[in-house]
């Protein structure tokens, strides 16, 4: 008698888990609340969603706002910065430093004027 080869335990392949659906802009919750086992936060806006389907239009709107904002806000220019020294053309962002700044100027420019006036006192 010729004896069989044995059975090999054959192991069926395990198919890929589908990964849950969960774009990266939204956290996604399971089995959170009773009646609704998923749910959604978008992290840019807050509001929470209960389907797939309101995820996907939430999407579309939610991304079209944050894009028009990006747009509407300009890049910072000299515009923001309107302080400039009168006497070394430097920029401050705000007035108080500029007063500052040109308290030094002027300190030394009057500084400057008493010694000439002195001299010239002297000098007659």
């Amino acid at each position: 008698m010729a004896k069989k080869p044995p059975k090999e335990n054959i192991i069926p392949p395990i198919a890929p888990r589908e990964r849950p659906y969960c774009p990266r802009t939204m956290v996604r919750y399971d089995k959170s609340l009773e009646p609704y086992p998923t749910k959604w936060v978008c992290r840019m806006c807050l509001k929470m969603l209960l389907s797939k389907e309101a995820v996907k239009n939430h999407l579309i709107n939610c991304n079209a706002r944050s894009s028009q904002n990006q747009a509407n806000q300009a890049p910072p220019s000299n515009k923001d910065t309107p302080y400039i020294c009168k006497y070394c053309d430097k920029v401050f962002s705000r007035r108080l430093p500029l007063k500052r700044h040109l308290e030094v100027h002027e300190k030394a420019d009057s500084t400057q004027n008493n010694l000439k006036t002195k001299g010239h006192d002297n000098n007659d």
